[in-house]
């Protein structure tokens, strides 16, 4: 097959032994890092009321993070990191912190967590295809 390109199609059964340990560490890894980003925010914002509010944000990136991989094509992600700003802007102004910049602390680290939890979606997904061009 001079000139001719072949696409291969690797086995379920290697993609997965291959993959599959590496993609849970790194959901994990910026789930990890996502919660120490959402801290310090938080600590930048208001230095000392700042414990409610981390730990609200990092548990609405973590949900969306979760069901980005539950169910990539759907809305949910941005849900729950919408649900998550509106939480913790009323926690931070019922304890007299900032109420705006608590709020956007879970947009502003979320969407780029789910974006590159999305990119690797699509970059394992376009891995399992294989182009050869054979000359």
């Amino acid at each position: 097959m001079a000139g001719a390109c072949v696409v291969r199609r690797f086995t379920r059964r290697s993609c997965a032994r291959q993959h599959v340990c590496r993609r849970a560490v790194s959901r994990g890894l910026i789930a990890l890092v996502s919660f120490a980003a959402a801290r310090e925010w938080h600590r930048m914002v208001c230095p000392s009321l700042y414990f409610w509010e981390s730990v609200i944000t990092g548990a609405a990136i973590a949900a969306g993070l979760a069901a980005l991989v539950i169910a990539p094509h759907q809305v949910w992600p941005f849900g729950f990191l919408a649900i998550g700003a509106v939480a913790a802007a009323v926690t931070a102004f019922a304890r007299g912190a900032p109420p705006f910049l608590n709020g956007v602390g879970a947009i502003y680290i979320g969407v780029p967590s789910l974006s590159v939890v999305a990119c690797a979606r699509i970059r394992c997904k376009a891995r399992s295809w294989s182009w050869r061009c054979s000359s």
